[in-house]
């Protein structure tokens, strides 16, 4: 025998998201109320002063993100350049893979000059300032 449930009392999928969203908010501003006794600014500071954070200049801290971002997109270029040999060993010589094998090296050459010169550039700008 079939059992007819009364709709008001299947909650549709946007009351029960709302009254998820209700609770969490709800624990979330219990969090968030609670009050900092702590030492200040200064206790904070010379707390954090032996977890490794150094006084870095921002000057010094760009450019070494920047570095290591020209340097992992330069990594994954070589990476590219590779795989576009495989490429061309893989398509056994037909027209289309030795066009496309040549198209992914050219663009990439391109953009490892870029990068190249945006090294440079980075450098020379970091010398000035």
């Amino acid at each position: 025998m079939i059992e007819y449930v009364e709709m008001s009392l299947i909650l549709r999928p946007w009351q029960t998201a709302t009254l998820t969203a209700s609770f969490w908010l709800i624990k979330a501003g219990s969090a968030l109320a609670q009050v900092y006794s702590g030492g200040g600014v200064k206790a904070g500071v010379s707390a954090a002063s032996g977890t490794g954070v150094s006084d870095v200049s921002l000057k010094s801290l760009i450019g070494n993100i920047v570095d290591q971002a020209l340097l992992f997109v330069s990594l994954l270029a070589v990476t590219v350049i590779i795989i576009a040999g495989f490429y061309l060993i893989l398509g056994m010589g037909s027209d289309s893979s030795r066009e496309t094998a040549k198209k992914i090296i050219i663009y990439v050459s391109v953009g490892l000059l870029v990068i190249i010169l945006s090294k440079l550039f980075v450098n020379l700008i970091k010398s000035l300032v």
